[in-house]
Formats: structure tokens, C-alpha cells, sequence
């Protein structure tokens, strides 16, 4: 899906504020935006699921694809545009919905191009909308899943084994007139599914749902021009499969649904540097099988949606982000998943099959704001380097409201260092003393919040322990 950034307003009793849409079914909220609460999005949007988002920002347009019959007070199918003031049903959208849905959007060279059940009931066609007209571009023998775009040209990808007569497993390349075979054969098994593409250090690896005959090759490869080849131990498990490839502070990051207990390089989220995998302080967690369903980079962060409940050691339900040494969560309740992302002038959209969030019923479609911080954030790894075992200290009460007693297990000697250090990494609290059992810290002036007390003495560098203010 092509992502793009601008600037986009969304005014409320004259405030105007800076916010993220949340798209959804049967989506709505009485949260505070700006003070005020969560707003509708023009009527939301009706029907059973939203599948994708694609944004074309040249134009100015927005587009929501999915299962659905109207979107605000225009009825639809499956298929609609935002303007930044109305919604439009794009010449009817698709004839099937309802039998069928659109799965897949992008936009190309000022296209729309989109997969799903457009012209009859019993094949699903790739098309083209060029702003009043669909076009049927292609009829594949097997499902689209995914679009890349690289050195303009539009990159397909799905369970297809030709597009038009034309052979190319899985993935094939249109310039806008023309298609072009990836490769007529691969090393893959027959059923797999490539969901992401992306070139990284000139190679072009791959995510999805696939494995090679030999199993050396399991939902993510690099291709080495005649065959995909693995990367590093490549991901395990009977119900794995990659979801999203992104470029991030020069690493490639990989999602989807797979963990650490089932033999992965980490839980839903991992960075590849070229040698080695990163498992992110142990991704994200909270469920038996955590999932990211879509990431992007935004405000120089790396966002993700999905169903979790952590994000490494911050608290985060279902939204979080990376910036390359910690995580951040928030923790709105969306009582379903969260499955995609994109960018609308400057805002960032969120989009999914919940229903409530915090238990409110919403329209399917509000608007949060996104300037407002993070509820959670892990330790600032920046600030120290190591991590030894924290089992020698102890923080009471925690939560706290006005004092703070820091216990030591072990009678030890020499100084002992406490520092306070808010989620964002600012030093906020410092107090020396010689080592006893028990110290104390004064709170009373500091705001509530999330804090982490760095302990360290002469046998222990640093011990981080996260502390929440009252």
C-alpha cells in the first residue's frame, strides 16, 4: 500500500487539532479530543470490514476499501473516496460486494489501482479508476495481496502463478502499459502467498506466507537473481507468515504473526541489519499468538497496529511505536483488531474491525488526537548500556504517591546512585548515599505519570525499574 504524508485539519467547535482517524467496523468513541470528544468522520463508514487504505496525495483523495455498503450518507460498494469533504462511490465501486470484497489498493502514477470482486461474481479482477472510470487491467489466476512500488514501477504480489497470460509466480511488475515477468520460476512451493516486498543493501527481500520444498526458506527470503535464499534462521511455526516489510533507521524490519516459542528471531516484530536479527527488546506480547497487522514510519517513529497488549516492557493495547531505543504504547481498549495504517495530510489513520474503544460505541469512523503523548513507555535505552539482573533491588509502594522506599536483598557497600528519569528520557530526579538497606525518595513534586529509578553501585553498573507515580 503507497503511504503518503501532508496536512490535515479536523475542526470541532472552532479547536482545530492535529489527529489520527480510527477506522473501523461499527466504530465510534466518547474519548477527548482536544478536550472535547471522539467526533465521527462524516457518517463513518457501514458495513461488515475495512480491508485497506491508500492515499493519493497529489490529489488530495482518500481511499477506503473493504465490505461495505455506504460510507457517511453515500451508499457504496466496498469501495469509496475522500476528498477532505465528501465521500464519493466511485462510479458504483464493485458490481459483487457483498459476494465479494476489494482486498487490495494502491495508487500509482495518479491511479487507483485495486483488487476485488469488480466486474462479475465468479472472478476477482486487478482494476484501474482514473478518477471517473474503472478499467479491468488484469484477471490473475490467484489472489493479489500486496503492492510495491520501486524506480516507478508497480510491483504485484499475491498466490498467482500468471497475469494475463503472462508467467510469474507470485510476483510480477507493470510500468502503467505494460506487464513485465518477475521470473517465470521460482524455489518456491506451489500455494505460496508473497504479501511485502522491499530492496534493502540492493537486494530484494520478500514476506508472506511461503516456504521452499526443503523448508530452508520460510515466510521471509532475499533473492539472489536465480533463486530466494533465507535470511538468517527465517521464521517458524505452523501458522506464521510475514505481513509487512519496512525500511527504518537503516535496518529492515519484518511483521506478522509469528514468536519467539515457536523458533522465530522474536514475537510479531523483528530488524534485519544484513547478518543478524534484532528480536526489539521482545517485540510485542501480552497473547498467545501477538500480531502486527501493519507498520509504517511516521514523526520519525516506527508505528504498529495489531493485536497485543505490550510492546516490549511498555503497556500498549493494540498502537504502539519504536523509535530505535524504546517502545511506546497506548492504552486505548479496541475490542477488536486493529489491521492498517496510512498517512492523510500529516494525519495518521488507523484502521480495523473494532467495535468500542474503551467500551464506547463509536460510527465506524473518530478522530484522536495524536499529538497527545504516549500512556506508556519502556526504559530510555540511551541513557545506560547494561541491563544486569534487578532481583537485588525492590521499589514500594509502586504505584506511589509522595515517598518512595528503594530496598536492597543484599547488604552491600560503597555509593549508591539513584536517578529518576521520566518517559521521555529526561533525568528528573538524582539523590547519592552511602549503601543501606532501605533509601527513600521524596515524589511530592514530581507529575504522575510513568517513571524508570536507575539504581547503580559499585558491584551493579545500572538497575532500571519502571515506577508509576500516582
Amino acid at each position: 500500500m503507497q503511504m503518503k504524508q501532508e496536512t490535515f485539519m479536523v475542526h470541532q467547535q472552532s479547536i482545530v487539532c492535529r489527529v489520527v482517524l480510527l477506522l473501523g467496523v461499527w466504530v465510534s468513541c466518547s474519548l477527548s479530543l482536544c478536550g472535547q470528544a471522539f467526533q465521527t468522520f462524516e457518517g463513518g463508514i457501514t458495513g461488515s470490514v475495512i480491508n485497506d487504505l491508500a492515499v493519493d496525495s497529489a490529489q488530495n483523495l482518500l481511499y477506503v476499501s473493504g465490505n461495505f455498503t455506504q460510507a457517511g450518507n453515500t451508499p457504496c460498494n466496498c469501495i469509496a473516496q475522500w476528498d477532505g469533504q465528501t465521500w464519493d462511490d466511485m462510479g458504483g465501486g464493485a458490481a459483487w460486494c457483498g459476494q465479494s470484497s476489494v482486498w487490495a489498493m494502491t495508487v500509482y502514477k495518479g491511479d487507483l489501482y485495486a483488487y476485488g470482486g469488480f466486474f462479475n461474481i465468479t472472478d476477482q479482477y486487478l482494476a484501474r479508476w482514473n478518477g471517473s472510470t474503472w478499467d479491468s487491467l488484469a484477471r490473475p489466476d490467484g489472489a493479489v495481496s500486496g503492492f510495491y512500488e520501486y524506480q516507478d514501477t508497480l510491483w504485484v504480489l499475491g498466490e498467482f502463478t500468471n497475469i494475463n497470460g503472462i508467467v510469474s509466480p507470485q510476483i510480477i511488475r507493470f510500468d502503467g502499459n505494460n506487464w513485465h515477468p518477475f521470473a517465470t520460476s521460482n524455489n518456491l512451493v506451489s500455494n505460496s502467498t508473497v504479501t511485502a516486498a522491499a530492496f534493502y543493501q540492493g537486494d530484494l527481500y520478500i514476506g508472506g506466507n511461503f516456504r521452499t520444498p526443503d523448508f530452508s526458506v520460510n515466510d521471509i527470503a532475499r533473492w539472489d537473481g536465480n533463486a530466494f535464499q533465507p535470511v538468517g534462521s527465517g521464521i517458524r511455526g505452523s501458522l506464521s507468515s510475514v505481513g509487512r516489510l519496512q525500511i527504518y533507521q537503516g535496518r529492515l524490519y519484518a511483521s506478522g504473526l509469528f514468536s519467539l516459542a515457536d523458533g522465530s528471531p522474536g514475537n510479531a516484530i523483528i530488524a534485519w541489519d544484513g547478518n543478524t536479527w534484532d528480536d526489539l527488546q521482545g517485540g510485542v506480547g501480552g497473547f498467545s499468538n501477538p500480531i502486527v497487522t501493519d507498520m509504517m514510519v511516521f514523526d520519525d517513529k516506527l508505528m504498529m497496529v495489531g493485536v497485543f497488549s505490550s510492546a516490549g516492557d511498555a503497556d500498549a493495547n493494540n498502537l504502539a511505536w519504536w523509535d530505535g531505543k524504546r517502545w511506546c504504547g497506548y492504552s486505548d481498549e479496541f475490542s477488536s483488531i486493529v489491521s492498517d495504517l496510512a498517512v492523510y495530510n500529516d494525519t495518521l489513520l488507523v484502521a480495523g474491525g473494532f467495535s468500542q474503544i474503551n467500551g464506547q460505541p463509536v460510527n465506524q469512523l473518530a478522530a484522536r488526537e495524536v499529538n497527545k503523548p504516549p500512556d506508556d513507555c519502556g526504559s530510555p535505552l540511551s541513557i545506560f548500556h547494561a541491563f544486569p539482573s534487578a532481583k537485588t533491588y525492590k521499589l514500594y509502594p509502586n504505584p506511589a504517591r509522595e515517598e518512595l522506599q528503594v530496598q536492597s536483598t543484599e547488604m552491600g557497600s560503597g555509593r549508591v546512585v539513584l536517578s529518576v528519569y521520566n518517559s521521555v528520557g529526561q533525568l528528573v530526579l538524582h539523590q547519592a548515599a552511602f549503601e543501606v538497606r532501605q533509601q527513600s525518595l521524596d515524589l511530592d513534586q514530581l507529575p504522575p505519570g510513568t517513571y524508570w529509578v536507575h539504581i547503580s553501585d559499585e558491584q551493579r553498573p545500572v538497575v532500571p525499574l519502571k515506577l508509576i507515580k500516582l
